[in-house]
């Protein structure tokens, strides 16, 4: 399998996610659930652009070898590794909801729900599924981009796999982590 490595700076995901927030404009919602962490950044520049309310939901796949799924302490080349071996290689395993949101704050709602990148389609089925299990009204599904051809309709700008900021192999990583956990700290 081919990597093409493609990668986007914090300005030009800002840039993206603008455009992504004018062409979900039409789809009426409630809230933006994102989920994290990915999906935080997009999820929180579409809801600001929509002026609704910000919300994060996270979702993980954890083998049974990496428990905490942390590469933090490895050489960068070894983590390039791992994001391509975790995102195209390696069999999908079942992601599961590890932080949600209280259904009163989702019921009868209305749902835009984000990510930054769709792969198969497993993660957004899921944080889905919890959604409406927690009495979501309608949830709509919109990314920056589609990877691999998912099992379900969905907005999305790109094709393809990108390297984020929020990518832990990025140069801008140290810089997202700072806005992550000063948002995080802040209550944004």
């Amino acid at each position: 399998m081919f990597f093409q490595n493609r990668i986007i700076t914090l300005a030009q995901a800002v840039e993206l996610s603008k455009q992504l927030a004018e062409k979900v404009q039409e789809v009426e919602s409630d809230i933006v659930i994102s989920i994290e962490s990915g999906g935080w950044f997009v999820g929180k520049e579409v809801a600001a652009r929509l002026s609704v309310p910000h919300l994060g939901i996270t979702v993980r796949r954890f083998s049974k070898h990496d428990k905490n799924g942390s590469v933090d302490n490895l050489s960068a080349a070894y983590r390039l590794f791992q994001v391509i071996w975790c995102d195209m290689l390696r069999p999908a395993r079942d992601p599961k909801v590890i932080s949600g949101i209280p259904g009163l704050l989702v019921k009868g709602k209305k749902i835009l729900l984000i990510d930054d990148a769709v792969h198969t389609g497993k993660t957004i089925l899921v944080a889905q599924t919890y959604l409406e299990k927690q009495g979501a009204e309608r949830i709509c599904v919109a990314a920056l981009a589609s990877v691999r051809d998912a099992s379900l309709t969905f907005v999305h700008l790109l094709r393809g796999h990108y390297c984020y900021p929020w990518s832990r192999v990025s140069s801008e990583y140290r810089k997202f982590q700072e806005l992550y956990i000063a948002s995080h700290c802040n209550g944004m």
